[in-house]
């Protein structure tokens, strides 16, 4: 289904936006860069949790990129690599985890 003048209207869509947006526009607040930093750890710590076990990760990563580039014709080996060396890193992990 053609929508008519579809060009147009993203035009007018922007222009609307920038309008609304610059005038809600004010001063940022005192303690903006406080709640930046928290946040920013706060999102951090959603993806890194366990530091190691992202540097356990980023290793076996690095291996199987090296495995890839050292070895081209076994596409197998870097995915193998990879497969197991996650798997590892995960068991070894939890066990740590399981004894704390």
């Amino acid at each position: 289904m053609a929508w008519p003048g579809a060009d147009l209207a993203i035009v007018g869509f922007a222009a609307m936006f920038l309008a609304v947006s610059s005038h809600r526009a004010r001063a940022p607040p005192e303690n903006e860069g406080l709640v930046m930093m928290i946040l920013l750890r706060e999102l951090a710590g959603l993806f890194v949790d366990d530091g190691a076990l992202a540097l356990a990760i980023l290793t076996v990563v690095g291996l199987a990129g090296m495995a890839a580039v050292l070895m081209p014709n076994t596409p197998l080996a870097a995915g193998a690599v990879l497969l197991f060396g996650c798997l590892a890193a995960l068991v070894s992990s939890v066990a740590r985890t399981d004894r704390h």
